[in-house]
């Protein structure tokens, strides 16, 4: 590392060490007002920010997944930073009818969605918080807001190392913590998409010229440098945990020593983390119809494609009970709409290389109908040990998993513990059951919701809505081990700021309205142009926003 760069990073993080002490002061509504002055520069920079990310992960700038990119990027930061003014502005109250949206028996509250025009945006959409069950909903209220609860007056300053494939990410994750832990960051994009920078330090302009935010672009060398730096009190990551691993031990852990106590660490700083997952979505058996098969399809679909599959909770695995009669016709509707989608360029490094040998495998179908340099694939196996079960595949392979049982009672138990036994990560998973089936097995549907060890369970649509919508906490399942970190430890997001959530639950209808595709699928044709519309309705209030937002919502 040039010593030039030394000089100014460690300039920069003593100012920050200062202004800390400016940051733990000034008021909540402060600090929602500056919120206010980011969200007022979106509008600005969100066509160029699109435009950026269009062009540098090589996506067609006339197809829809140019809404993709609305979608991880203005999109949900404009709606999160919504979320974290709302509450920061109410503080120590909140805004929430508690009596309503507490389900004593299911030990949830409702958090999502809290005003009428979410009701009409989002229609069917619902997010729960799942307390844990040692605490009462008296104390959840209680326990809420972090440091402007606790007021420790202790000066931090926070390291966020950001993710490479959603652009959200590191602007949600510098958020959170500076709403919490009221602590200065430094932000450390990943060398993926640090073509963005300069639009991050227009948006975010106003924290940093309070010199409560710094962004900086560099390789593996500066992230070794920046982890290890005195002047850094907490470490937040999102990545891989390999990543993890090295910072906190120095090195990838071997299989024996993956959950032992006596792995000497290198690093001793606090440190959040979200790694990840080998995502399952549990199919569970009844009678469907030909559009109930087509809609399922189109919902699996999205979850492995969306964003080329480069999604730490995109769909990897599915689960099928092997009595199933209509599984086959499930595997093959899945595929056409797979094959029906243009491949996308895998922009993420060493994808290529990954995907391109799993191809290589006897039992795999190539899907990608167009001329492509690394295609789409699926396979299906009845193995209960495979690569893919311990392994994000991080690209456009699926996997369908026929799961032997001796009833609907027992293949949803079955599934249970193999999502949480077999395959590796805890962060999102998603169950597909029709209404009537879930009436007919409402206990054993119920338990399956317990007792499934994600810190995002989604019923009947992608986990990737647990990371979107502001008010749910987004992380891995609560008591991984620090040298079994799993999908990482701690949470993100959570807007109304709960110290203590167990994990969120997303429900949506098994079919939409109208059978109309939402907005966030693959094969919604208008995604740009409801994204956008919705990004700059969040941003100003327009009612013409607003109107044009349903409009090509419909017409998809």
């Amino acid at each position: 590392m040039a010593a030039l760069n030394t000089i100014e990073i460690d300039r920069d993080i003593s100012s920050m060490r200062l202004a800390s002490k400016e940051l733990i002061s000034i008021s909540n509504n402060e600090l929602a007002s500056i919120f206010q002055e980011c969200i007022d520069q979106i509008p600005t920079y969100s066509e160029y920010w699109v435009e950026l990310e269009t062009l540098h992960k090589k996506v067609d700038p006339e197809s829809s997944a140019v809404g993709e990119q609305w979608a991880g990027g203005p999109w949900l930061t404009a709606w999160g930073f919504k979320y974290l003014i709302e509450s920061l502005s109410n503080l120590p109250d909140i805004d929430m009818n508690f009596d309503k949206m507490y389900d004593e028996k299911r030990h949830t509250l409702q958090v999502f969605p809290t005003k009428f025009i979410e009701k009409l945006l989002y229609m069917g959409v619902k997010g729960y918080i799942k307390l844990r069950n040692n605490m009462t909903l008296d104390d959840f209220k209680e326990y809420r807001g972090f440091e402007s609860r606790i007021n420790t007056k202790n000066p931090t300053t926070t390291l966020v190392l950001g993710a490479g494939n959603q652009s959200c990410i590191p602007i949600l994750d510098f958020a959170h913590h500076i709403a919490t832990r009221r602590s200065p960051v430094v932000l450390k994009l990943n060398p993926v998409n640090e073509y963005l920078k300069p639009v991050f330090d227009s948006i975010l302009s106003p924290f940093i010229k309070r010199r409560f935010l710094t962004i900086v672009n560099g390789d593996a060398e500066l992230g070794k440098y920046l982890t290890n730096h005195q002047g850094i009190s907490h470490i937040h990551l999102t990545g891989s945990s390999n990543t993890y691993e090295n910072i906190v031990y120095g090195k990838k852990l071997s299989e024996k020593e993956i959950g032992s106590k006596s792995i000497k660490k290198v690093n001793n700083k606090s440190i959040t983390t979200e790694l990840g997952n080998v995502t399952p979505v549990v199919v569970v058996p009844d009678k469907w119809s030909t559009s109930d098969i087509k809609v399922q399809a189109k919902k699996i679909a999205t979850a492995k494609l969306q964003n080329a599959g480069f999604n730490c909770i995109a769909a990897q695995v599915v689960v099928l009970d092997k009595n199933w009669k209509q599984k086959d016709q499930l595997i093959n509707e899945v595929k056409k709409v797979i094959r029906s989608q243009q491949t996308r360029y895998f922009y993420y490094p060493g994808s290529k290389e990954r995907i391109s040998e799993i191809n290589k495998s006897s039992n795999v179908e190539i899907l990608s109908q167009d001329s492509c340099e690394v295609p789409y694939s699926a396979s299906i196996t009845d193995s209960d040990d495979e690569f893919y079960f311990h392994n994000e595949v991080w690209g456009g392979t699926i996997i369908f998993k026929i799961l032997e049982s001796d009833s609907t009672k027992d293949y949803i138990k079955q599934a249970t513990i193999f999502c949480n036994d077999e395959l590796w990560g805890n962060l999102g998973c998603t169950v597909l059951i029709k209404p009537k089936t879930e009436r007919a097995y409402r206990n054993e549907f119920n338990e399956m919701i317990d007792n499934l060890k994600y810190g995002t369970v989604a019923i009947n649509e992608w986990c990737a809505l647990g990371f979107a919508i502001p008010s749910l906490p987004w992380g891995g399942y609560p008591g991984n081990k620090d040298s079994d970190i799993q999908s990482g430890q701690g949470y993100v997001h959570n807007s109304f700021l709960f110290e203590s959530p167990l994990n969120g639950i997303v429900r949506t209808d098994f079919k939409p309205l109208l059978n109309i595709d939402p907005p966030w699928f693959i094969t919604h044709k208008n995604s740009p142009k409801v994204l956008k519309n919705l990004t700059m309705y969040l941003c100003t209030n327009s009612k013409f926003n607003l109107i044009k937002t349903f409009f090509y919502a419909v017409i998809s």
